[in-house]
């Protein structure tokens, strides 16, 4: 039903790995009619205890939401049980940004690697990891020094896809970095064009590597020790 209605396929996944590791093995040989608030707290409870965090606890709860909110529109259940559980709050992860300093030594210990495009613009524009990878040469309007992203690169089942931007994504035009922090002009280095399959099935090219060549490159640039990875905040997958 979720394919069906458009849904993205990491999300799709992170579903199937809810429901297989946590739900179904809890819930899966009770009758959705017969769930109900208690079951659901306790499974809660169990969760934490266990150690998960709280913002997984908080997923298992949405999951179970939304699947029982499927069944009440389709009057398979009265009433959705779910709605009168409260899930755990979630206190959002504190993050460090680079200093000016450490943002210039980051710029000049990656000089000269064969994505250094990808991680001044990481730095420098603050795309997710999937955004970045997915550019294409379209997608850069070096006249006004303007990218504009317009697909992502998704991993779903061993397989790299293309979707559509998240649609927390950054809308329009956003310039990028026509110069190092230097002063001298950054060179745009591209590896030859890689064919892709899309999510909708149809196939393109991105101008750098899959995330797994990015991730490898980036633990061969780190800044020294207590140095935060800049790429993290602006890399999410």
């Amino acid at each position: 039903m979720k394919a069906s209605e458009g849904t993205r396929p990491s999300t799709l996944r992170g579903y199937r790995w809810l429901i297989e590791t946590h739900l179904r093995p809890a819930l899966g040989r009770t009758a959705l009619d017969k769930i109900t608030p208690t079951m659901i707290r306790r499974l809660l409870t169990a969760k934490t205890a266990d150690n998960l965090s709280a913002t997984t606890v908080k997923h298992i709860h949405g999951m179970i939401r939304n699947v029982l909110a499927d069944a009440e529109r389709e009057e398979l259940i009265h009433r959705n049980p779910a709605r009168a559980v409260r899930p755990p709050s979630v206190r959002p992860a504190e993050r460090r940004a680079l200093t000016i300093d450490e943002a210039k030594r980051l710029i000049d210990t990656i000089r000269g690697d064969r994505l250094e495009a990808l991680w001044v613009c990481a730095l420098t524009v603050g795309l997710r990891r999937g955004e970045l990878l997915g550019l294409r040469w379209s997608d850069i309007d070096s006249d006004n020094g303007t990218l504009t992203v317009r697909q992502t690169v998704l991993r779903v089942d061993g397989r790299l896809v293309f979707a559509d931007p998240s649609p927390t994504a950054r809308k329009g035009p956003c310039r990028y970095p026509t110069k190092r922090c230097n002063g001298s002009r950054l060179t745009v280095r591209a590896k030859r064009p890689t064919g892709y399959e899309r999510a909708d099935g149809g196939t393109t090219s991105t101008w750098c590597s899959p995330p797994r060549s990015a991730r490898r490159s980036s633990r061969a640039t780190s800044t020294g020790p207590g140095t935060p990875n800049a790429t993290e905040p602006a890399c999410h997958g």
